[in-house]
This record gives C-alpha cells, sequence and structure tokens, in this order.
C-alpha cells in the first residue's frame, strides 16, 4: 500500500480546525471565510477570462479558459487544487490543523522559519519553466550540509512567491516551521552564501533566514501562515533620501496578465510539489515523525 502524502491529510477533529477557532476568536489575521473564497474564486475566473482575451500573447487562453471554467464551477478535491481558494480553505484546514497538533505534542524546540534563498527570482517568461520540487530539493540538501545531525529533528517548508512590480519578477520564498535539530540546521544556513544577508549600500539587502525566537504563542495562528491561497503583490525600491531599499508591507493583488501567469504556473503542480517534509511523514491521523528529538 502507497504510503500516504501531504495531499492525503484526513479532516483533524473540529477542535483543531483554524477555520473554527480564528473565526470565533476574531483574531486580527482570522481565517478566510467561505464567503470570501467563493467571492475569491469568481474574480479569478473572471480575470483569466478577461486575461484570455487581451493577452493572448503571454497567456495560453486555452488553459486559462479551462482554469476559469473550473474557478466557476462546483469544486472538486483532486490533485490540481492550488488555485482554487475554495479547495485551499479545506487544505489550510487540515495542514493547520494537524500542524497544531504536531507542534502542541511536541516537546522540543520549535520556530516558525522563513527562507529567501538567492536566485530563486524569475521572470515571467521564466516562470513556465520553474520545478518547485528541484528548489525544494536544492533546499533539502542545503539543511542537511548544514547540520549532519539534522536527522534527528523534523521541519515542514511550503512554497510561496509573490510579484515584485518594480523589477517584474516572481522571487520564491518558503514558510515553514522546525523543530529538534532542524532549528539548529536553519540558523546554520546563515553562513552560506545564498541565504546570508547583506548590509551594504546599493546592494540587496533582503533578510533571507527569518527564525522566531521566542516560543510559539496563540496558535494556530502562526501555523496557518505558513501555507497561503494566494501570492501578492510587492514593491522594493529605493526612494529619495534613503540609503537603504524599501519593502511595501501591503498585499494588494498582483496585476494582470502577471496574476494569470502564476495562477497557471500554480496550476501545472500539486500540493506535494511545493512541500518539503523532512523528519516528518503522514499517517491516518496527522503528522508522525520520524527522526528524534
Amino acid at each position: 500500500m502507497p504510503r500516504l502524502g501531504i495531499g492525503d491529510l484526513a479532516k483533524p477533529p473540529k477542535r483543531l480546525r483554524p477555520s473554527r477557532v480564528l473565526l470565533k476568536e476574531n483574531t486580527d489575521r482570522p481565517f478566510e471565510a467561505k464567503e470570501e473564497v467563493v467571492q475569491e474564486a469568481h474574480m479569478r475566473a473572471k480575470l483569466l477570462r478577461q486575461s484570455a482575451d487581451k493577452h493572448p500573447e503571454t497567456i495560453d487562453p486555452e488553459a486559462a479558459l479551462g482554469l476559469a471554467k473550473r474557478l466557476s464551477s462546483r469544486p472538486r478535491m483532486g490533485p490540481h487544487c492550488l488555485c482554487d481558494p475554495r479547495l485551499m480553505r479545506r487544505i489550510r484546514n487540515r495542514v493547520g490543523g494537524w500542524l497544531w497538533h504536531l507542534v502542541d505534542k511536541y516537546g522540543g524546540p520549535v520556530c516558525t522559519v522563513t527562507l529567501v534563498p538567492r536566485g530563486w527570482a524569475f521572470t515571467p517568461d521564466e516562470l513556465q519553466c520553474v520545478d518547485p520540487n528541484k528548489l525544494l530539493n536544492r533546499l533539502r540538501t542545503d539543511l542537511l550540509r548544514c547540520a549532519p545531525n539534522s536527522g534527528k529533528g523534523w521541519a515542514i517548508y511550503f512554497l510561496h512567491g509573490e510579484f515584485q512590480t518594480a523589477q517584474g519578477a516572481y522571487p520564491m520564498h518558503v514558510h515553514g516551521v522546525a523543530g529538534g535539530a532542524m532549528v539548529k540546521a536553519v540558523d546554520a544556513l546563515r553562513k552560506r552564501k545564498n541565504y546570508a544577508s547583506t548590509r551594504k549600500k546599493g546592494q540587496d539587502n533582503t533578510q533571507r533566514v527569518v527564525q522566531s525566537q521566542k516560543p510559539l504563542t496563540n496558535l494556530p495562528e502562526p501555523l496557518t501562515y505558513l501555507l497561503k491561497s494566494y501570492w501578492p503583490k510587492k514593491w522594493k525600491g529605493y526612494v529619495s533620501g534613503v540609503d537603504t531599499e524599501r519593502r511595501s508591507r501591503d498585499h494588494g493583488r498582483i496585476p494582470e496578465p502577471y496574476h494569470s501567469q502564476y495562477l497557471l504556473w500554480l496550476d501545472q503542480w500539486e500540493l506535494k510539489d511545493i512541500t518539503l517534509l523532512m523528519g516528518v511523514r503522514v499517517g491516518k491521523k496527522g503528522f508522525i515523525l520520524t527522526g528524534q528529538k
């Protein structure tokens, strides 16, 4: 019998479902409501149809119209769910719930992580040739090289991206959670060339390793942040009178046709393709650690 994958996660108990807990508590960054994801699905379908008509030289009209049709129909769970916000809500509920269960029961050190490796920014023309599995396998290799004993820990990472309007590029990164020896492995990445940050004037000052330093609180909120159902637009560059780069914090929608381009790229992949599991596997009742503390 084949081993279960990340896409096979069962529904967590109701007490562990972020949609019930976060919406009930009305936090500052609540879990998306059902009405919101339905509206977003229809908006994406509308924009895909418009881009198919206005930008046939940039995107594949047939693929765009096919995806638009799926987004306008009744959602059905399947391998290609990443572009449908209605299905991603279900997936985020399952992933976030079982991550909550894992972190809550784990007795060792745990941290949330954002990693922004150099060389992971792609132009619109390059995007369609990007294989997320290759990016994540490269990250796996880097982590294992950083800490020989990292096999005694565990980590779960999800690929994410954005569109930088000034550069006209899609930088990618990962959000994740690490436990045990993997916490030190993440910290050791800072010494590697592709993860070292620089603060020199005129150079990219992106912080490439962001690691929480305090025990996680307000669960499951920091864990639902790790897997998102959208890519935002961002602005990054220099402003008059300031020597260092500035970065916008708003999460607006990517302009067309770049928004449709990213959706069509993402639609080629499954959840397992944008997920990196290290020292952990999927069981019938959530995540199971295969490493040691």
